[in-house]
């Protein structure tokens, strides 16, 4: 009687231990589903080399600080290598063109290019490798949602060679400057993306940090 007792008990022993065991681990194993659930991570953002495949929804960051152009994937996972682009004089004093008095130097903004028009200024729009004078339009974008027009965009001009080389690219009055050949795969985004292309121009030094805030959904 008392080995059957015995018996008993062993087996309740191990039964109750096993439980207790599976019942811990089962917690153990779901707490870190649970976490990643509930942790907001932000996307990481891979940098593509060699040539960028446009998609549409791409989307352009630009560096203010170092004259780079990065192209953006629609969620901000991915980035291009930086292009070399030209922006405003950054001298911190005004400036006089066309009866406007103004800051020269590129502001940081969320833009849209929502238009693309030909300018008559060769000296200024024009280049060496084509007779036209492409111009495509940034809007303001509001906080509201609102695109406002502004007389800034991204063009090209006839020295654009020496003026990305001096002075680190600050020589406009306060556009983008590319190469006509940028220009072109920038125009060929416009159209792909119904007209509209999302532009970021910043100052900050953590581009991905800036990817993430400005990614679509963010």
């Amino acid at each position: 009687m008392r080995k059957i007792l015995s018996s008993l008990l062993s087996i309740l022993f191990l039964w109750t231990t096993f439980t207790s065991v599976y019942v811990i681990s089962t917690a153990f194993s779901k707490t870190p589903v649970a976490f990643a659930s509930f942790h907001n991570v932000a996307p990481d953002v891979h940098i593509v080399g060699g040539k960028w495949e446009l998609e549409k929804g791409d989307w352009l960051l630009i560096d203010l600080e170092k004259n780079e152009l990065r192209f953006v994937s629609e969620g901000g996972h991915e980035m291009s290598t930086p292009v070399e682009v030209g922006s405003g004089i950054n001298t911190g004093k005004p400036m006089r063109y066309l009866g406007r008095v103004y800051d020269p130097a590129t502001p940081e903004q969320v833009w849209e290019i929502r238009s693309k028009m030909q300018q008559n200024w060769y000296g200024v729009f024009g280049s060496k490798e084509s007779q036209e004078q492409l111009f495509l339009r940034l809007y303001e974008i509001k906080d509201n949602g609102e695109a406002q027009y502004t007389p800034y965009g991204i063009h090209t001009t006839p020295e654009i060679d020496e003026l990305l080389v001096k002075d680190d690219g600050y020589n406009s009055w306060g556009c983008i400057l590319t190469s006509y050949h940028l220009l072109k795969i920038l125009e060929e985004l416009y159209e792909l993306n119904d007209h509209v292309v999302k532009v970021v121009t910043t100052r900050e030094s953590d581009l991905e940090e800036v990817v993430v805030l400005n990614a679509p959904g963010a």
